[in-house]
């Protein structure tokens, strides 16, 4: 007998321990707990490892009964005497010093005039049975949440979500949970949903924005978070025992399971860090999924509505296929019987000077992702049609796909070729005035050259008078400015016109194209007839282009009269501008003398390119693109032939709000 059993014999009151028994006794083996019990079922002998880990007994007169050493609910396993369980398996739990119960199972065997209780310590088993059954359960537990989450409609998700962490809260007892997102701009997280038990703080609401500090967390396994670490986190667990539960796909971390004022090593020590993440993936990969699913359904209802209203329609090419899935609108437009047909197909619908251009940049927006912009001619069509194609690449993985839109922009080249011919027509007219401008410029430096002349011989005579030397130089300076503002009328007149629709008065328009006219045409004889306007209105345009208007139509004029004068040098032309209004529209008239137009060509005359003049002489575009400028005012622009020539009208509706209208 070692010291150690004389010892525990001595406190429990016992006599030495009788002989060992003779070699035919059964041998006790050395491992777990063995206990000697006699008739009535007191412990007389304890022996093994395992005993260093019970609770000890208060000294007493008597050895103790086996059920003092035992946890109350196992005093009912143990009912009789040791003869009554024998045969028996017995799963004990004892009181131990660390306070844990001591999980055992043995048996019990005869010993000479005793019994002997062999117990072996189970307690890692049935340890790893609970954690089996724990594990079980959460992977039934996830399941039904996955399924939840999958089947019910968009419009019900929050709904059904709440209910999911409800159901995860109360099964271990979390008093607030939450799933957390990456926000729209991936640039911190967010609170997507929370829960809160009805006696827990209000820890979290929807919506709100944590910023980035979860990111200093390890995302490969759960994180138990302990006041006075990670301080970043502090705010978000109110300061008080947290836990966060990672979930990651291809693209990284991309949502937490947040617990808050959570203890989770005391609630839930039967859980693993595998099942918790196997929790947090049963919340986050259907919601992911189904908000990935419902953003994809809004981008093709942005892209139908941009269709609707633009009359385009977007497309999706599938590498993979070599395939492009068009919109049935932009299919038709194409006149193609399938809306998902070859690449190559899709490719012959372009011209083939653009053709390759298109090739090499789909090379790269397959390749590297880099978006997908340019402006493409179709092949066949009678009339140019042009189309703006823009392509990107979205996702990753196996989530990635090339999507574009494609917009007819044939309206807006048309208007753009239409402002190229405009200027062409305006620097024409320039052309045609520049014996009139090179007139209106000459004039002023004779005039000048003549006062120099006088001055200096007065000079040479020495006759000059201060006051007449003043009078010279300030004509000559007169002459100066007047020559000044016609260059920079005609710099202003020949720049582009602005694209924006600006309210002014007309009467500008009116004055500026006689400051530019009037010296030539009095130059060769043309009487100039301008009434003087009553009135001031407003209306919406450009006032150069409205200028370029009335030069056109003047200079058409001064053609008129000049060549019916030639005909004719005892006739008297003239040239008239006035304006009248009512009370919606204001109306420019340009009448001349020149004997009118041939009535059979007054509906062509505003054709491009027709032209009643000599070849060689003037381009044909003045009327027409004067046409489009008056019609893109909202106004009109008829012509006619009064008594005795043309006439040609401008109308323009009036801009009441804009200005003075009296």
């Amino acid at each position: 007998m070692s010291s150690g059993d004389k010892l525990f014999g001595r406190l429990l009151n016992r006599h030495p321990p009788p002989p060992p028994e003779p070699s035919s006794a059964r041998s006790v083996p050395g491992v777990g707990l063995q206990m000697r019990l006699d008739a009535e079922g007191r412990v007389i002998h304890l022996t093994g490892p395992l005993r260093h880990g019970l609770a000890q007994q208060q000294p007493a007169a008597q050895a103790p009964l086996l059920v003092d050493f035992l946890m109350p609910h196992s005093c009912l396993a143990i009912a009789g005497t040791p003869a009554d369980w024998q045969g028996q398996s017995l799963d004990l739990d004892f009181c131990s010093l660390s306070g844990q119960p001591l999980h055992l199972r043995g048996w019990v065997q005869p010993l000479a005039d005793t019994w002997l209780l062999q117990l072996l310590d189970i307690g890692d088993l049935l340890h790893e049975r609970r954690q089996a059954r724990k594990r079980e359960h959460c992977q039934l537990l996830a399941t039904q949440i996955g399924e939840q989450l999958r089947l019910c409609s968009l419009s019900r998700l929050p709904e059904v979500l709440v209910e999911q962490l409800q159901q995860l809260a109360q099964q271990f007892q979390i008093p607030c949970l939450a799933v957390t997102l990456l926000d729209d701009q991936e640039e911190g997280w967010q609170i997507h949903q929370h829960y809160a038990a009805s006696d827990a703080p209000q820890l979290w609401q929807n919506g709100q924005r944590l910023g980035t500090g979860l990111d200093s967390l390890n995302g490969s396994a759960p994180q138990h978070l302990t006041h006075g670490e990670h301080p970043r986190l502090h705010s978000i667990f109110g300061n008080t025992e947290g836990f966060a539960v990672p979930y990651h796909d291809a693209q990284g971390v991309v949502a937490w399971l947040l617990c808050g004022f959570y203890p989770v090593q005391q609630r839930a020590p039967d859980v693993g860090e595998r099942d918790w993440l196997l929790l947090a993936a049963a919340f986050a990969g259907p919601l992911l999924e189904r908000l990935r699913e419902h953003q994809h359904h809004l981008q093709l209802e942005q892209l139908e509505s941009l269709q609707a209203l633009l009359g385009t329609g977007w497309l999706e090419i599938f590498s993979d296929s070599a395939e492009v899935q068009l919109a049935s609108s932009l299919a038709n437009a194409l006149n193609l019987t399938s809306p998902r047909i070859p690449l190559h197909d899709w490719l012959e619908q372009f011209h083939p000077a653009d053709r390759e251009a298109l090739r090499s940049r789909l090379q790269d927006l397959q390749d590297d992702g880099t978006p997908l912009s340019l402006c493409m001619r179709l092949h066949h069509p009678e009339t140019p049609t042009w189309y703006r194609l823009q392509g990107q690449a979205m996702g990753v993985g196996k989530d990635r796909r090339l999507v574009g839109f494609m917009l007819d922009i044939s309206d807006i080249k048309n208007q753009q070729q239409g402002a190229a011919a405009a200027q062409s027509a305006k620097m024409a007219t320039l052309g045609e005035m520049a014996t009139g401008l090179a007139h209106e410029i000459n004039q002023p430096l004779n005039v000048m050259h003549i006062a120099i002349v006088s001055v200096l011989q007065r000079l040479s005579n020495g006759e000059v008078q201060v006051d007449d030397l003043t009078d010279k130089l300030n004509r000559i300076d007169a002459q100066v400015q007047r020559a000044a503002r016609v260059v920079d009328h005609m710099r202003v007149f020949g720049r582009r016109s602005e694209i924006e629709l600006h309210p002014f008065n007309p009467v500008d328009a009116i004055e500026g194209t006689l400051s530019l006219l009037t010296e030539g045409m009095q130059g060769k004889g043309v009487e100039l007839r301008v009434s003087e306007t009553g009135f001031e209105v407003q209306v919406r345009g450009c006032v150069d282009q409205l200028e370029q208007v009335l030069i056109n139509l003047m200079v058409n004029a001064r053609d008129a009269v000049l060549s019916k004068r030639e005909a004719d040098p005892d006739f008297k032309p003239w040239i008239s501008v006035h304006t009248e209004r009512d009370e919606h529209f204001v109306r420019l008239c340009v009448e001349d003398n020149g004997g009118g137009i041939d009535p059979q060509l007054l509906e062509r005359i505003f054709e491009p390119f027709f032209t009643t003049k000599p070849v060689g002489v003037g381009t044909g575009l003045g009327l027409s693109v004067s046409y489009g400028i008056v019609e893109n005012m909202g106004g009109t622009l008829r012509a006619s032939n009064s008594a005795e020539g043309a006439r040609f009208c401008i109308e323009l509706p009036i801009v009441v709000e804009a200005g003075i209208t009296r």
